[in-house]
């Protein structure tokens, strides 16, 4: 009966810098997924998180739990895959975890 904003760390597993050109996100129950923000961390905090919390990801409201995590991109229902143009692209730093936060609604 409330809102849940659910964080997932992933590692990048990036050995360089890379630019992210687009981004597609398909919710396996889109019925049940509000918004999802993707995030890329160096810091580390957002594993961290992640491996202090039993269940799969961690809860965190108003972001990821770090002001230093680079917002890379998001979906929302009705949001279309709409690459950069080409020559452009959101830096993902290598060695970056990318993590994503989950909203669902109550």
């Amino acid at each position: 009966n409330q809102d849940m904003y659910r964080c997932f760390t992933m590692p990048s597993g990036l050995t360089t810098d890379k630019f992210l050109q687009g981004l597609e996100i398909v919710p396996g129950n889109p019925s049940i997924v509000h918004h999802v923000l993707v995030f890329a961390d160096t810091t580390g905090t957002c594993q961290q998180l992640d491996d202090n919390d039993p269940l799969p990801g961690y809860t965190s409201f108003g972001g990821v739990g770090t002001n230093s995590a680079q917002l890379i991109g998001l979906w929302a229902p009705g949001g279309e895959y709409k690459p950069l143009p080409n020559g452009t692209g959101v830096k993902i730093p290598a060695n970056a975890d990318i993590v994503l936060q989950i909203h669902y609604p109550a």
